[in-house]
């Protein structure tokens, strides 16, 4: 994710050159640490936020959850059919090719 990266560094710098920016602009020098911190902490936070919602399932573990649900599913139809695992992957052969009933499938 290019834009994302770019996004980023592009954010930060416009941070590191906030305060020279303000600096004739506030009336009080000393209110430019703050000012900026509290203008970074939201930006950032935003940026964050976007990062979160372009990729919402970043922090959940989808593989383990989804290795976990086949093997139920692989469990359970072997227990009621009797097949091997190893059919479980391929696509039926439709047995038309080799009977004259078209709508019936074979393994």
């Amino acid at each position: 994710l290019v834009y994302t990266r770019h996004t980023a560094r592009f954010l930060s710098w416009w941070l590191v050159f906030l305060p020279v920016c303000l600096y004739d602009q506030l009336p009080n020098n000393l209110l430019l640490v703050p000012v900026t911190a509290i203008l970074a902490f939201f930006l950032l936070g935003i940026e964050d936020l976007g990062n979160q919602i372009e990729e919402p399932f970043s922090i959940l573990p989808i593989e383990v959850m989804g290795d976990g649900i086949s093997g139920s599913i692989f469990e359970a139809l072997e227990m009621n059919t009797g097949e091997p695992k190893e059919f479980y992957g391929k696509p039926p052969v439709p047995y038309s090719l080799a009977s004259s009933d078209p709508g019936s499938y074979v393994r």
